[in-house]
């Protein structure tokens, strides 16, 4: 074992884009040669390296791959002896199709238990009623009469699929669940209200903007932690986009990352503060880690409109600030990130109430708050994994946070500057006090997910005590790491305190997990477990951390990606081989009368009232193989 590797220093972004090029808004520019981090080619990386690394063989296929049955999506990318394989790292970096996408997810049930019985119970699923009126839901399957006013909202989001139809950008809209005039639809769809929604319109816009197709993108990420209109889309080519639901108000924004910069990963922090990209450069074949600055001006009453504060998603502004090297990581596969923002204090609404930051010095200072119902945070941490490395690498965000709270609350020359909404002054180069620190580089076998959450539980005894990373590998373990460093003032964050706390066996083939939960989103995760074709709810409970529920029916041919609903007891499953997104009712509804019908359990005539069994709401086929499902609440 290799144990822990500290990595202390700060470390330096090797070549950084002038502001004038970092925000984007829709005008089309890539950025240049000049982003590049390193001068090195790719050529010229293979021939340094030729005494260090293994050839491939006439197939352009590695001779000795150190993962034979994953040589043809990233296997090969080191050797049977752990050496770097450059060719295969840069024809990897971008490979991104249907066969790819299947085999980096991992084995599915039937490549493990071939031949085996179905034994798996089929959920009720209420009738699906035509509503003509409606707008939210043109189909039912729950109805009541409304107490009073009646209530409407509903979910939306994105759906990421590998398409048939090869001139189909494989990004859809889809709504998982709605409620209006009485009426409650469970089932997914899409639908023109919905604008798009095939594709979604971020993608037109991408593509007119850049002259060029742009189509199947490698990740998603959204606040699952914090009421959103919309996330931040990365594709293989470099292009990295805004996009959400709609209301989300948004420009639609975009950056393009220079050649060598292959975007991996995504994740956003809490309040949509900033998006963190992991990156594989084919020039100097390192992992590297790119943070950009968000800036949001709607929804107008949750979002503070200036770089890296707080907001609800209707993206303006996308600016990088740069590159870290990630040392010992070539190739980061998933990334989580998070921020100590505080519970909203009740009777707040932000963007109305400090929105006019700029015109009152004592508005800026009451938005400085910090304490446990902070805005904006005082500390960050993220964890990178890599699938192919074996390793988990933990970052400590504090210099950045700090670095906002530094120049919008304290002097009068610092906000002069802070408060500019085209293009942030600040960057790595500029300012490399707030560049995040590696902390610790650690052991994980095949990791495939990762989760971090806000804060320490308050008030928690036994296991739920430490501030925890949730790690899940491919075996279909969930590992939990003690964190707790990264909430304590002390810096720096010493690398020993991170230390493995307990595990977990789940599933086979753990392919996506989030936390849930509210409180700080410390304790509970839903997991899907392609290997078992399973949904999984894990708990930690006093002293243990077990599985407390699991979700199997015969309507799931291949899950790989599950989504907690922010409006209803419902899930929403990615169907891979099934080529459908299918939802499932885990609880009963709520106990409003503006919603009804209210408090009303599973099953038919909702008999089941602690919905002890599922409750399927409907399935919406789709045009390929989906391998994401995000929703977020529609304001």
């Amino acid at each position: 074992m290799r144990g822990f590797i500290p990595a202390m220093s700060r470390l330096p972004t090797l070549l950084m884009l002038t502001s004038f090029l970092l925000a984007c808004r829709g005008d089309g520019d890539d950025g240049g040669d000049g982003a590049g981090s390193g001068s090195a080619s790719t050529s010229a990386a293979t021939e340094g390296a030729d005494d260090e690394t293994a050839t491939t063989g006439d197939d352009g296929l590695p001779e000795d791959p150190a993962e034979p049955d994953f040589a043809e999506c990233g296997g090969g990318i080191f050797d049977g002896a752990g050496q770097l394989v450059p060719e295969e790292y840069v024809r990897q970096a971008r490979l991104w199709t249907r066969e790819v996408i299947d085999c980096r997810l991992g084995p599915d049930f039937e490549t493990l238990h071939p031949g085996e019985d179905d034994d798996r119970p089929t959920a009720w699923e209420p009738p699906h009623a035509s509503n003509p009126g409606g707008y939210l839901c043109k189909t039912f399957e729950l109805s009541g009469t409304c107490d009073g006013n009646c209530d409407y909202g509903s979910t939306a989001g994105q759906v990421l699929y590998a398409a048939d139809d090869p001139a189909d950008p494989g990004v859809d809209r889809v709504q998982t669940y709605g409620y209006e005039s009485g009426h409650i639809c469970e089932s997914p769809v899409s639908g023109d209200w919905l604008q798009g929604p095939h594709p979604d319109p971020g993608i037109p816009t991408w593509s007119a903007a850049l002259a060029r197709p742009v189509a199947l993108p490698n990740g998603f990420a959204q606040s699952e932690m914090h009421q959103t209109n919309a996330g931040i889309m990365i594709f293989p080519d470099g292009l990295i986009g805004a996009t959400g639901n709609q209301t989300a108000g948004d420009s639609k924004p975009y950056l393009q990352l220079p050649p060598n910069k292959v975007p991996t990963s995504v994740a956003v922090t809490l309040y949509n503060e900033f998006a963190l990209v992991t990156v594989w450069d084919t020039d100097t074949l390192q992992g590297q880690l790119a943070v950009l600055a968000l800036r949001a001006d709607q929804p107008e009453a949750f979002t503070v409109p200036y770089f890296a504060l707080p907001n609800e998603g209707g993206f303006e502004n996308i600016q990088l600030l740069g590159y870290i090297d990630l040392p010992e990581m070539q190739t980061p596969t998933a990334i989580s990130a998070n921020g100590n923002n505080g519970g909203t204090p009740g009777g707040h609404v932000i963007g109305f109430e400090f929105g006019t930051m700029m015109d009152d010095p004592a508005v800026r200072q009451a938005f400085a708050r910090d304490d446990y119902e902070r805005w904006v945070p005082t500390q960050g941490h993220a964890v990178v994994i890599s699938r192919w490395e074996h390793r988990a690498m933990f970052i400590d965000l504090s210099p950045l946070f700090q670095f906002v709270r530094r120049v919008y609350f304290g002097t009068e020359e610092d906000w002069q500057l802070a408060k500019a909404q085209d293009v942030w002054p600040f960057s790595f180069e500029t300012n490399p006090e707030m560049m995040p620190l590696v902390v610790a580089t650690v052991d994980v076998n095949a990791p495939t997910a990762v989760r971090v959450g806000n804060m320490p539980e308050g008030f928690a005894e036994g296991l739920e005590v430490p501030f925890k990373a949730w790690i899940a590998d491919l075996s279909g373990s969930i590992h939990l790491w003690d964190i707790s460093a990264f909430a304590s003032d002390v810096r720096p964050v010493p690398p020993a305190s991170i230390v493995e706390l307990t595990s977990v066996a789940v599933g086979e083939t753990i392919t996506s997990m989030s936390l849930v939960g509210g409180g700080r989103y410390n304790d509970h995760a839903v997991v899907a477990s392609r290997g078992d074709r399973s949904i999984a709810w894990v708990s930690v409970i006093d002293d243990t951390v077990e599985v407390t529920r699991r979700l199997r029916d015969t309507r799931l041919a291949d899950p790989v990606r599950v989504d907690a609903n922010d409006r209803g007891p419902v899930v929403t499953v990615a169907d891979f081989h099934g080529r459908q997104l299918v939802t499932f009712r885990t609880g009963r509804t709520e106990a409003n009368g503006g919603k009804p019908p209210a408090d009303y359990g599973c099953g038919e005539n909702g008999s089941d009232g602690e919905c002890a069994a599922f409750e399927c709401g409907g399935v919406l086929p789709l045009p390929g193989t989906p391998y994401f499902v995000g929703t977020t609440n529609v304001n």
